[in-house]
């Protein structure tokens, strides 16, 4: 029987990711080739595990002529190529083959497969990204690959390859910092670069990838300036030009370079109005000036373009599916929020989970807000039509989110299904214990705590300590090692209740999180207790605008009037009490406070946009657009500006 599908890698000291790897391609993979390049860890006994085909190839500062070592001992119909940082969902695996099976190999085609990055500090800490990346060819026509770093397929003459998308999605966790650093990649990465820049100089798509790499060092400028060049050079017929437009846009935004920003989603992504993407950035600017109307209608244009483009074909996006899905719902979930208008925000979290039921941070939102409105009894028969048969991997997730927003009834009802707790993180572990009042089961879990502590375990203990007003717990909180010796110290002074008056001045945001805590845990007579005893300005104002993000309204507002009376207000509460008056049409006490922010911090922009859109009073609205053009002359030529002229 020929085989269909044989997965070519090439690996060095991959034994941290590349059991992940091999084991969610298994069942995909009808062989597994391996090339290693000089590993001096447990990466080949790990490989011996999934395939025999291992092959030791000495490294040459080339990638190109590593790939084309592995594709020479590939017998199958097709070639998919991986790294080990990569991985596949198991549950696509038969639709992956039956693709393969049924499409035509082609000399001259090469597909694209989705890959979702992950970029940031570390994995709980990243942001998702997407790019369409050729990977998958037909095997014995001549396909090989070129070019040291970051390298390319070309045909057997040389010729450049059509590219088509393909259904396959790869999850890659190489771009993560900790990654980075212990691998050191961009330091391998630059020299390649060199060389290559002495020997034949930069294309286009060299200019790409060193822009990626200069994001992924968190040097914004610097990946700008490549990416720019990338795409001054850039062709139709090149795929990544879509992603590299994004980028530029999104550092523009960073960089807050907005009239940037907004020519190039008009010059550029304003040709491929029938995508989602222009009408998604769009919102986005919108959004960032308060043109709440605007932003609106350009992200429900962007969710409906996307939903009217995937029901004629399979790819409905030119940078990213969730600019068609996920932000525009997400974006207008959130205006929803501003406007307190809870039914049209449950309706679009509603809408992101019917589309992926694991998305944890909508599911977040959508059960903080239900807990708020509806009975037990009403939030499970309403999230029963989004699981109507959850699995363990559901519960799992249900009773983490449930556990941490305190919803007790509702985190009980999941747990009991569970048929294995211990598959929880002992973080949620130590969380339902608190949550359930099970003092026992906490000390026992205590005993799990690996060390050195991270600092929100260490919270979680203090919490406990607190809760139960327990020597034992504080007597442990003592002995432990901490990733965070400050944090730790602090919180013994805090369950200790010896605080200084300087202490309880510099550490609000240390109690603000042990106090958020502490509320979400339902322990609201220590809560009380420990407000009244380390308050401080700036704690009221994280605690009022912490309650006023839940649209816990009483509660904010409580601390707000506090603040007050004490004429402690800071910026960002002047802000959400204007938001506040403003949607109850109180215009002249929303103004009011929006003057107060704008003497306080006179270089926010949103506070002078929702002052300039709602003020009814023309010689103020004067006076402040004065103002506003002469703190921020760099957005004078804005289009949607031009109307507060």
């Amino acid at each position: 029987m020929n085989n269909l599908l044989s997965v070519c890698m090439i690996v060095k000291d991959e034994e941290d990711t590349l059991d992940r790897c091999l084991k969610s391609i298994k069942d995909f993979a009808d062989e597994i080739i391996i090339v290693d390049t000089g590993s001096t860890d447990a990466t080949k006994d790990i490989a011996k595990k999934y395939t025999e085909h291992i092959y030791d190839f000495k490294w040459v500062n080339n990638f190109s002529t590593a790939r084309n070592e592995s594709i020479k001992y590939a017998s199958g119909k097709w070639i998919l190529v991986l790294d080990a940082d990569e991985y596949i969902s198991t549950e696509d695996i038969r639709q992956f083959r039956l693709f393969l099976e049924e499409e035509d190999a082609r000399a001259s085609i090469i597909y694209t497969i989705s890959v979702i990055s992950y970029v940031g500090e570390s994995i709980r800490q990243a942001n998702i990204t997407e790019a369409p990346i050729p990977r998958l060819f037909p095997n014995h026509m001549g396909i090989q690959y070129h070019r040291p770093i970051h390298e390319q397929p070309i045909g057997g003459n040389g010729e450049l390859l059509t590219s088509i998308p393909s259904p396959i999605t790869v999850f890659h966790t190489g771009y993560t910092r900790d990654v980075i650093e212990k691998k050191d990649k961009l330091k391998r990465n630059e020299l390649i670069f060199t060389e290559l820049k002495k020997k034949n100089g930069f294309t286009a798509y060299d200019h790409f990838t060193i822009g990626n790499e200069c994001a992924a060092k968190n040097d914004q400028k610097r990946a700008l300036y490549y990416y720019e060049r990338a795409f001054q050079k850039a062709t139709e017929s090149n795929p990544w030009r879509f992603t590299c437009a994004y980028e530029m846009w999104n550092i523009y935004l960073k960089l807050d370079r907005i009239q940037d920003a907004w020519d190039l989603n008009e010059r550029f992504f304003g040709k491929y109005k029938n995508h989602p993407e222009y009408y998604c950035f769009q919102g986005v600017m919108f959004e960032q000036f308060s043109f709440i109307n605007k932003a609106k209608q350009s992200f429900l244009t962007a969710f409906q373009l996307a939903e009217e483009l995937s029901a004629k074909q399979e790819r409905f996006f030119l940078v990213n599916p969730s600019f068609g899905s996920t932000i525009p719902l997400s974006r207008l979930a959130h205006l929803a929020s501003l406007e307190h208008n809870n039914q049209d925000m449950i309706y679009y979290y509603t809408m992101i989970l019917k589309g992926n039921p694991l998305e944890q941070a909508t599911l977040i939102k959508l059960i903080e807000r239900l807990s708020q409105h509806e009975t037990t009894e009403q939030i499970i028969s309403f999230l029963s039509k989004l699981y109507p048969e959850p699995t363990q991997r559901d519960l799992i997730l249900l009773v983490n989110i449930c556990t941490s927003l305190g919803v007790k009834e509702l985190a009980v009802h999941y747990y009991n299904q569970l048929t294995d707790p211990e598959a929880l993180r002992l973080e949620s572990r130590l969380k339902f214990s608190i949550l359930t009042h099970q003092p026992e089961v906490f000390m026992k879990l205590l005993n799990l705590v690996e060390q050195p502590v991270s600092a929100s375990t260490l919270r979680l203990i203090a919490v406990g300590a607190i809760a139960w007003n327990s020597s034992e717990i504080m007597n442990y909180q003592d002995q432990l090692e901490s990733d965070d010796p400050r944090l730790a110290s602090v919180l013994q002074h805090v369950v200790q209740q010896n605080l200084t008056v300087d202490e309880t001045k510099n550490h609000a945001f240390d109690f603000f999180h042990l106090l958020t805590d502490l509320f979400l845990l339902q322990q609201y007579e220590q809560f009380d207790q420990y407000v009244s005893t380390l308050k401080s300005p700036l704690l009221l104002n994280l605690l009022a605008n912490f309650f006023y993000s839940k649209q816990l309204i009483d509660l904010s507002v409580g601390y707000y009037q506090t603040l007050l009376e004490e004429q402690e207000l800071h910026a960002g509460s002047l802000l959400n009490l204007a938001y506040m008056h403003i949607n109850d049409h109180l215009y002249d006490d929303g103004i009011s406070f929006l003057e107060e922010a704008i003497r306080i911090e006179p270089g926010t922009k949103q506070s002078y946009l929702l002052l300039l859109l709602n003020c009814p009073d023309d010689i103020k609205k004067h006076r402040y657009r004065k103002q506003f053009f002469e703190q921020f002359s760099h957005y004078g030529k804005l289009p949607f500006l031009q109307e507060l002229q």
